[in-house]
């Protein structure tokens, strides 16, 4: 309704899922959902975390991993990654473990494991 009423996508409405970027370990993570234009722009992936960047000190855990920017995180662990706020959560219950991660970028599909600190 408030899409509607604003005639555009305003995102989630929960404060916790309003977090629409965020740094997370180095990474600065976009809520797809919440950019049309991305949406558009990745091949029309609707759910997940954008990476928009990685910081080169920072962000080694994504690096080392393999990831670079534009990927788009979908999985954690065989569970749906939504926004960033789901990928927060798992990754705190996840914390100290190596996960598998699964990403999207150019119509393809990729795992990836990363040591969670």
């Amino acid at each position: 309704m408030a899409t509607l009423l604003a005639g555009k996508y305003v995102g989630e409405t929960t404060m916790q899922e309003k977090t629409s970027r965020l740094d997370v370990n180095g990474a600065i993570l976009i809520n797809i959902a919440d950019d049309p234009d991305l949406i558009d722009a990745s091949g029309g992936y609707n759910f997940g975390c954008y990476i928009k960047a990685i910081d080169q000190q920072t962000g080694s855990m994504w690096l080392n991993a393999g990831l670079t920017d534009g990927w788009i995180i979908q999985k954690l662990n065989n569970e749906k990654i939504s926004n960033i706020a789901d990928l927060q959560r798992c990754m705190q219950q996840n914390s100290q473990k190596v996960i598998l991660l699964t990403a999207v970028k150019n119509y393809s599909s990729s795992s990836f494991e990363i040591f969670l600190p």
